[in-house]
C-alpha cells in the first residue's frame, strides 16, 4: 500500500474590487507551489459565471508534502494577502482519489 495522497479543492469568493490584484498575486503562488517536490499539481481556475470567484485544485504527493507545503512563506504571505480582500472565509474540502 502507497502513501495517501492529498487532494484539496479550495474555493474562494474575491471582494471584486480586489479580483484583479488576487488574481496576479494567486499566479505568482502558483508557480511557486508547482516547484515543490511533493506537489503534483496545483490548479488555479476562476468560475465562468462567477468571476469574482477562485478555485484551486491541488494534489500532493502525500500528507507530510501537505503540510510541508502550508509551511512555506509564499502560502503564509498569500493567505494573509487575502484577508481583507475575500467575501467570507474559503471553503476546503479534502478528496479522495477513486
Amino acid at each position: 500500500m502507497g502513501t495517501k495522497k492529498v487532494i484539496t479543492n479550495v474555493t474562494m469568493v474575491i471582494n471584486a474590487a480586489f479580483i484583479e490584484q488576487v488574481l496576479l498575486q494567486a499566479k505568482s503562488t502558483r508557480e511557486q507551489i508547482l516547484q515543490e517536490e511533493g506537489c503534483e499539481t496545483f490548479i488555479l481556475n476562476r468560475k465562468i459565471q462567477e468571476p469574482n470567484t477562485l478555485v484551486l485544485l491541488a494534489i500532493y504527493q502525500s500528507e507530510q508534502a501537505y503540510n510541508w507545503h502550508n509551511q512555506q512563506t509564499y502560502v503564509k504571505d498569500f493567505f494573509a494577502f487575502l484577508k481583507d480582500r475575500l467575501k467570507g472565509t474559503p471553503v476546503v474540502e479534502f478528496l479522495q482519489e477513486i
